[in-house]
């Protein structure tokens, strides 16, 4: 019972994470990386999924908790209506600052040698921010908030919240929301790499193309906010 109930809360966290456009869609815009090498830039981006994995997991945990402690009594319906209308206003502040930042942000290319191979890469500097670093450190925290927000809304219960509560015990219904975490946080470090790397070896990372990847992605964001505030 311990080993499948452990199995069924990592593959409903992981399934749940890339099965879900809000989840992509809030991410993807803060994976374009604003460091000076590749290596740092997949770093950021890894940083970016991992940060929005653990709030997720922080905030289906708080609201399991809280069912735990208050069987029945809860109002779960009416806490992931007011959570999801958060969600919805974040991902829309979210694309208007993606579009914003396409529109207006500095993209430089480099060119550097390693073992004698030319690389060129690219980063975006928005106008009130100097330094890389500082942009993927406040980028972190943003998706620690989202992911916090989207962890208490919508789908998170019925697939995360809502098995743990129909568990036989305290201690199952705990290792479940656990491994749930758990997959959450893996599925979206794992998104928030690939996005990093498609940006920069399938797309090149020139600068037109790094625009309008982000301006996709921030469309997207800003697309599927406006759906969640409207439904």
């Amino acid at each position: 019972m311990i080993f499948l109930t452990a199995t069924a809360g990592f593959a409903a966290g992981f399934v749940h994470v890339l099965a879900g456009p809000d989840h992509l869609a809030a991410v993807a815009p803060l994976t374009v990386g604003s460091d000076e090498t590749a290596e740092k830039a997949d770093r950021a981006a890894l940083l970016v999924g991992f940060k929005w994995g653990v709030g997720h997991a922080a905030g289906a945990a708080l609201v399991g908790a809280v069912g735990l402690l208050l069987r029945g009594t809860f109002p779960l319906e009416a806490f992931s209506a007011y959570a999801e209308r958060l969600v919805g206003v974040m991902l829309i502040a979210i694309g208007l600052w993606g579009l914003t930042a396409a529109s207006r942000g500095r993209i430089h290319a480099h060119r550097h040698r390693h073992g004698g191979a030319e690389h060129i890469h690219t980063h975006l500097h928005t106008p009130d921010k100097k330094h890389g670093a500082r942009n993927a450190h406040t980028h972190s925290h943003a998706a620690t908030a989202v992911g916090l927000l989207h962890g208490m809304a919508g789908s998170s219960h019925i697939v995360g919240v809502l098995p743990a509560l129909a568990l036989p015990t305290v201690a199952l219904s705990v290792l479940y929301l656990t491994t749930f975490g758990v997959g959450t946080i893996i599925a979206m470090s794992l998104f928030s790499s690939i996005v990093s790397r498609t940006m920069r070896d399938v797309l090149g990372g020139g600068e037109i193309a790094r625009r309008r990847f982000l301006r996709g992605c921030s469309g997207a964001a800003l697309a599927v906010g406006l759906f969640w505030l409207v439904v």
